[in-house]
């Protein structure tokens, strides 16, 4: 199992072999002196499309509709424990990606990257539970205060590369998704061929690494 880090402020996986052709050109394109003259940011005028520089990480404002018209992405629930997942996926063929979201996010996190890594891969993102479109189930009703844990999403991941990838895969996991896909890996290192985590967090939350009087605060959290 490989596991490769970055912490970097980029989302657009640029460490994936298509992602480096799309930089490298990018970065060439940004380096001739007539984009200085037609980018949006330095004129007065007000484009529809607006894309900032690579040193922000060529964040889009344009319309979401996928570029790669060959690429069907389709939307699906899956059934886990009794509660519904929601999931994306597209591409028929190459290896498996499965893309995990950060805190707070959900599938749609992943939107532009799904169609151009499809190209190439079977890509499959989900919305863990407890986040997105699928269910939130109250811990305290089930009388489990600790049901929403990284051992709880990592066995979800797991199993959803069993029942739904029916493969091995490798992870592509942003923020408190890392620590999700890591989780998952060691659980079931048969699983995870391979993982890639993007801007990892929490990492200070580890037990060994709290200072003594923030512990009941975290445990709380």
């Amino acid at each position: 199992m490989a596991i490769t880090t970055t912490t970097t402020s980029c989302s657009t996986l640029g460490l994936l072999p298509k992602f480096r052709n799309l930089l490298s050109s990018s970065t060439s394109h940004l380096s001739r002196k007539p984009w200085l003259h037609t980018n949006p940011i330095i004129t007065n005028s007000k484009p529809r499309r607006r894309t900032i520089s690579i040193a922000s990480c060529l964040i889009d404002t344009s319309p979401t509709e996928s570029t790669t018209p060959n690429v069907s992405l389709q939307t699906r629930m899956w059934n886990w424990k009794g509660y519904s997942i929601r999931y994306q996926y597209a591409g028929n063929s190459g290896p498996a990606l499965v893309l995990v979201h950060g805190f707070g996010a959900n599938s749609d996190h992943w939107r532009k990257n799904i169609p151009v890594l499809a190209e190439s891969h079977r890509v499959f993102a989900i919305d863990l539970i407890g986040y997105g479109y699928s269910d939130k189930p109250n811990p305290r009703e089930l009388g489990d205060t600790r049901f929403y844990a990284f051992e709880i999403w990592g066995a979800q991941l797991n199993d959803f590369c069993t029942e739904v990838v029916k493969d091995e895969a490798f992870f592509i996991c942003n923020s408190i998704g890392g620590l999700v896909g890591l989780q998952a890996a060691v659980a079931d290192p048969s699983i995870c061929k391979g993982i890639m985590v993007l801007n990892i967090s929490l990492r200070m939350l580890h037990i060994t690494k709290q200072p003594w009087f923030g512990r009941p605060l975290i445990r709380s959290f």
